[in-house]
């Protein structure tokens, strides 16, 4: 099943980007679903980076979900798909647009279980509901971090790191006066 979410803020395309880049921030955008929980990740989006997570289902049942990052565009968009739990497919893309006084973020999921779940039938009357509610939550997030400066303040920090790591690795380059 496809599922496409849409939300625009009044924040700049590079800011927001920077901000979904790094996973640690993941935290900032589900802190009202206590149901998922991060439980590790590779410190950025790039391919190969992974993160995992926990999510309870059905209020008592964990699964554990995996994620490898396998699309990189900066600052366009990211994605990753599933490499572990009991999805047969699970892909995630990201995208951020430019939009009149901001971004515009779009995701794409695309969520298959395989038939011994329940299959289709199962993403469409349990999954799905799951998967909505859970976007109209990070959408509202999403107003309250851009508001709040909380978004900005978090992407500065990954951008702040990413300067660190590329003069560093500029001063360990050969050949360099």
């Amino acid at each position: 099943m496809k599922f496409t979410f849409r939300k625009t803020i009044p924040v700049p395309r590079e800011t927001v980007f920077a901000f979904f880049k790094n996973p640690r921030c993941l935290r900032f955008l589900h802190e009202r679903e206590p149901h998922i929980r991060v439980l590790r990740h590779g410190g950025s989006v790039i391919p190969g980076c992974e993160t995992w997570a926990e999510v309870i289902a059905f209020k008592i049942l964990p699964v554990i979900l995996g994620f490898r990052h396998d699309l990189y565009d900066p600052p366009v968009r990211f994605g990753e798909n599933i490499i572990h739990g009991p999805f047969t497919k699970f892909v995630h893309i990201h995208e951020f647009l430019p939009a009149r006084g901001g971004t515009e973020i779009v995701d794409h999921l695309e969520i298959c279980l395989p038939f011994h779940y329940g299959g289709e039938i199962a993403v469409r009357w349990l999954i799905a509901r799951t998967v909505n509610a859970s976007f109209a939550l990070r959408h509202r997030a999403l107003d309250v971090l851009a508001s709040n400066g909380v978004l900005a303040s978090c992407a500065k920090e990954n951008l702040d790191y990413d300067r660190r790591e590329l003069s560093s690795v500029s001063a360990r380059s050969p050949g360099r006066d």
